[in-house]
């Protein structure tokens, strides 16, 4: 009796260590077979149009552009009201010509034709310089706007740099319309380069 106790009792504490073994396998088991923690790539946005609309720096620079603009464009405007009499003038003799033109003799009309003519080339000739003269005009401005949007570029990639890492983003994008003023920029405005898996990609394209 006191040996079948013996042997119950061994063999209930075999079993014990026996499980305790298999448990702990178990859970090495399934350490080993789950998935290494993957790193979260955490994304934020930002519309770079309401920055410039709302922030100061933003503010100061449109209203310096602006003022720009309409310093550049003023001596024009002499030109387009000077364009515009010149376009009721030919409106005023067209019509002249198709109500009275069948009463004029021949020398008149030809005349009023001939007259019409040159105001017409006139015209299109002062448009055409005006044209021009304004793609000039706008062509300096557009290199004048690169110009004073540069610093607030570069203090815009400074601070979404800096919101990025310290926000712990991988990702920060543009959202604000197509249209952009900020000709530099493009939808990606910061990018972590722990993520960059371009390494990856070669190696695997590569084999």
């Amino acid at each position: 009796m006191q040996m079948n106790h013996g042997i119950k009792g061994l063999s209930l504490a075999f079993i014990i260590v026996l499980a305790g073994c298999l448990a702990s396998l178990g859970a090495r088991a399934q350490d080993a077979a789950a998935p290494a923690p993957q790193a979260v790539c955490k994304v934020g946005f930002v519309n770079l149009q309401r920055v410039l609309e709302e922030s100061k720096a933003g503010i100061k620079v449109k209203e310096s552009l602006e003022a720009e603009k309409d310093k550049a464009f003023a001596p024009l405007k002499t030109k387009q009201k000077q364009l515009e009499e010149m376009q009721k003038k030919i409106s005023s003799l067209s019509e002249e010509i198709i109500q009275k033109g069948q009463l004029w003799d021949q020398y008149t009309r030809a005349n009023k034709n001939l007259e019409l003519q040159t105001m017409q080339s006139q015209y299109n000739n002062k448009l055409n310089e005006l044209q021009i003269e304004r793609a000039k005009i706008q062509e300096d401005l557009n290199a004048k706007k690169n110009e004073t949007l540069k610093p607030l570029e570069d203090d815009l990639n400074k601070v979404m740099e800096e919101i990025g890492k310290k926000g712990g983003y991988c990702l920060v994008l543009d959202v604000s319309p197509p249209a952009s003023n900020l000709p530099n920029f493009n939808p990606i405005i910061y990018r972590d380069p722990a993520f960059d898996i371009t390494d990856e990609v070669i190696k695997e394209l590569d084999k």
